[in-house]
C-alpha cells in the first residue's frame, strides 16, 4: 500500500514547486534591473526595483496557487452539514 495517493503526490510537486518559481522570479527581476542599470548607467536602482518587482510577482504567484489550493480542498471534501457552527455557540443563558 502507497503512502500516499496519486493526488497527494500531485499536491506535493506543486506545492514543493512554489519555492522555486519565486526564487526564479526574483532571478529574473535582478538580471533584468542588472541589465537596466548597465543600460541607463544608474547605480542599483533598476537592480532594487527588479528585487521588489520579482518578490511582488512571486507572492502573487503564491496567494494564486493558495486560492486554487482551497478551491481543490473545498471540491475534495464538500461540506455535508456534520461539522457545527461556530457562530451558532450556545450561550447558555
Amino acid at each position: 500500500m502507497p503512502l500516499l495517493g496519486p493526488e497527494q503526490v500531485k499536491d506535493f510537486g506543486r506545492y514543493g514547486a512554489v519555492g522555486l518559481e519565486m526564487a526564479a522570479l526574483v532571478f529574473v527581476g535582478v538580471k533584468i534591473g542588472e541589465w537596466a542599470d548597465t543600460r541607463f548607467g544608474t547605480e542599483k536602482i533598476f537592480t532594487l526595483v527588479g528585487v521588489l518587482l520579482g518578490i511582488a510577482a512571486g507572492f502573487y504567484s503564491l496567494i494564486k496557487l493558495t486560492r486554487r489550493a482551497n478551491r481543490v480542498a473545498e471540491e475534495r471534501s464538500p461540506d455535508d452539514g456534520t461539522a457545527p457552527d461556530p457562530e451558532s455557540k450556545d450561550s447558555g443563558g
